[in-house]
């Protein structure tokens, strides 16, 4: 009789375990797996650097450079082409930035924004959310055994591991995707080169750091970029036009008139 009922239980024990619901994934777990099979969705193309190709047209209209000749003169000049290059007008300002891809030819900076979007989401902490969660910082020497190659927005979301512009391009361009007005910002941060987002949400400026790791589900755990101490911003840009700071050193207010419109890109594609 009790070996009887040691068995009904072990019977009964097993049918529970079989039958019942396996606890839910949680939702850290689904956002991982949605961000994961939007990566292995990338066409091929945008895993390139075809779709780069465009042109730079100075704001006073004086300089005029397609990829090609970009890319003659880098090749004509003896420089460290595994550096970003800056490129002047007549008077010796900044008109543009380019930066050497993973395909090793140099792209206009604001080329790097394809206009890639992994997965809509009406959440704008999404973005910089999955970021930290899948995106490993590494060093482009460690990487690539290059000083600075920059992956454009698509190869970075694909690719785990990239340094702060790698981040920053790909936070800045799905941010735009999702209808909020982000720019990739490039400059120091005590007094290291380094690479951050500037994004306007609600008439307020945020500055997001798509290196840091700490994950937040609310906008508003973010710095205004009005606070943020030890940032030097150069140069911004998005993915038509670049943006040069003329008070070198103040970033108080990325929408003052300290920062000028220099130059407008434009896509081949």
């Amino acid at each position: 009789m009790r070996l009887g009922y040691v068995l009904l239980l072990f019977a009964a024990i097993y049918l529970i375990s079989v039958l019942e619901p396996q606890t839910a994934t949680s939702t850290d777990d689904l956002l991982l797996q949605r961000a994961e099979s939007a990566a292995q969705a990338i066409a091929p193309a945008w895993l390139s650097n075809r779709m780069q190709h465009g042109r730079v047209v100075s704001t006073d209209g004086t300089v005029f450079m397609d990829e090609d000749e970009l890319n003659n003169r880098i090749t004509a000049q003896p420089r460290d082409a595994a550096r970003p290059v800056l490129w002047f007008d007549n008077l010796r300002r900044t008109t543009t930035m380019s930066a050497m891809g993973v395909d090793k030819r140099h792209h206009f900076a604001n080329s790097y924004l394809l206009g890639y979007e992994p997965f809509k989401t009406d959440n704008s902490w999404m973005p910089l959310y999955i970021l930290a969660s899948r995106k490993i910082y590494q060093y482009d020497h460690e990487q690539y055994f290059l000083d600075d190659i920059w992956q454009n927005s698509a190869q970075a979301y694909y690719q785990l591991r990239g340094d702060c512009e790698d981040h920053a391009i790909v936070l800045a361009d799905w941010l735009i995707a999702s209808g909020i007005d982000a720019r990739v910002v490039v400059g120091r941060y005590r007094g290291e080169g380094h690479a951050w987002v500037v994004a306007y949400s609600g008439g307020q400026a945020f500055l997001l750091e798509a290196t840091d790791k700490r994950r937040y589900r609310n906008w508003n755990h973010y710095p205004l970029a009005s606070l943020s101490r030890d940032y030097e911003p150069d140069y911004m840009f998005n993915r038509s036009t670049f943006w040069r700071n003329t008070a070198a050193g103040q970033s108080a207010g990325y929408s003052a008139n300290h920062w000028q419109e220099a130059s407008f890109f434009a896509s081949h594609n």
